[in-house]
């Protein structure tokens, strides 16, 4: 049940916060928020509506953020203390965190608080879906990671711990009801896209879910392609456009190529360039077609991509997946510590098998969530802190958690 005195607290503590934060900090603007807040087509809908019903005022945008960050926290936290059995110091530690960093983004104009806010909240309810097992606890955190996939599409990666826990329970011969997952699944994959498609025809002229999406997943398959590749290019367009776009790159000495031939590991060379790299697809595509609209241009970069795809496909796949391997190993630091990472997940899925543990098959859900999440963001962004953090922040608090319960514990076992 849900316990009304605690969250009329966590409101009351929420408004504070929000009202004290707003005297003392302004809002933070970077690069990519005037794309929010006048809503560019490369721009998910969801976060750019928010700050138009709030008349664009940026005060009340931090207020709104800090308000249901401090609450999706505290919310969370008081759940995680119940649901592990946690002491009441260890509980606190873990809110305060938890609150500092909603805090520290919500003083941002970018979509990190309110995805992170609702993810939180999604966790909530997932975590009581373990414990009581109700479908309606599933729903609510189907509706949370929709409306967050609505204002960050990354967090499509959420949807992992849907499919996860439904098989679960579906697997339970009393729970077949379970399956009505697989209509909200649906919805959940197609109706976020039909959306932002829908208002960026109404509101930027473009029929596109999103702007520049496919020339993103271009930069690891032209930073690791060597001059080879144009060769497997079945249609004259595309390889000269990808020839063009390579030549660029190289210019400017950013492919794996001239990083290896400069002694440079060419994974921080592609993370730290990757934007870069990007843009040289971005200004030959506007060279070859300079009277294409954005939804034309669109056109031409998605079909480059399948292009690409089809060119590696016939020339050497294992370079494109080692390529792509090495970038999702680059969020672990490196190969050993990602292989560490696998060995001791893979553990943890099989004692699973065998314990039935409610609060071990939280701990694997947020691991596949942690890797789905990582493989999302290896696809085309680089492995910024800001695109990790949704679900690293999540385990790296739970192991924070077991490490100060276990010193607790053993404290309280010596004579």
């Amino acid at each position: 049940m849900v316990n009304y005195h605690n969250i009329k607290i966590f409101l009351l503590i929420s408004l504070l916060t929000s009202i004290i934060s707003l005297f003392l900090f302004d809002p933070r603007i970077y690069p990519d928020s005037d794309g929010y807040i006048n809503y560019d087509p490369a721009r998910s809908f969801g976060y750019p509506l928010l700050i138009f019903l709030l008349n664009k005022n940026l005060k009340f945008v931090i207020f709104f953020q800090i308000f249901l960050s401090t609450f999706s926290c505290l919310v969370f936290a008081s759940k995680v203390k119940k649901f592990f059995n946690l002491n009441y110091l260890t509980a606190f530690v873990l809110s305060l965190i938890l609150v500092m960093i909603g805090i520290k983004i919500s003083l941002n104009i970018l979509t990190e608080s309110i995805s992170f806010s609702l993810y939180l909240l999604s966790l909530f309810f997932l975590i009581r879906l373990i414990e009581k097992g109700y479908l309606k606890d599933l729903l609510f955190s189907s509706l949370m990671v929709f409306f967050a996939v609505l204002i960050r599409p990354q967090l499509f990666f959420a949807i992992t711990h849907l499919l996860l826990i439904s098989i679960y329970f579906i697997a339970k011969p009393e729970k077949k009801s379970f399956f009505l997952i697989l209509p909200v699944l649906s919805v959940l994959f197609i109706l976020p896209n039909k959306l932002n498609s829908l208002s960026n025809s109404i509101f930027n002229n473009v029929d596109v879910v999103l702007v520049d999406t496919w020339n993103q997943l271009m930069i690891l398959p032209l930073f690791i392609a060597d001059t080879d590749l144009k060769n497997y290019f079945s249609t004259g367009l595309y390889k000269k456009l990808f020839v063009d776009s390579y030549s660029c790159a190289e210019k400017k000495k950013l492919t794996k190529v001239k990083s290896i031939d400069n002694q440079q590991n060419w994974i921080y060379v592609l993370e730290s360039n990757s934007f870069p790299v990007k843009n040289c697809i971005n200004t030959n595509i506007n060279k070859m077609f300079p009277n294409y609209g954005q939804y034309e241009k669109e056109v031409i970069s998605k079909q480059l991509f399948y292009e690409t795809l089809t060119a590696y496909y016939n020339y050497d796949l294992k370079q494109l997946f080692n390529g792509y391997i090495k970038k999702i190993s680059f969020a672990f630091f490196n190969w050993f510590y990602f292989l560490i990472f696998l060995f001791f997940s893979l553990i943890f899925l099989i004692k699973q098998f065998f314990l039935k543990c409610k609060k071990l098959l939280f701990l694997n859900i947020m691991i596949v969530s942690h890797l789905a999440n990582i493989f999302l963001i290896g696809l085309g962004a680089p492995m910024l802190l800001r695109y990790r953090f949704f679900t690293e922040i999540i385990l790296i608090i739970l192991l924070f958690c077991i490490i100060l319960e276990y010193f607790k514990n053993d404290i309280e076992n010596k004579p």
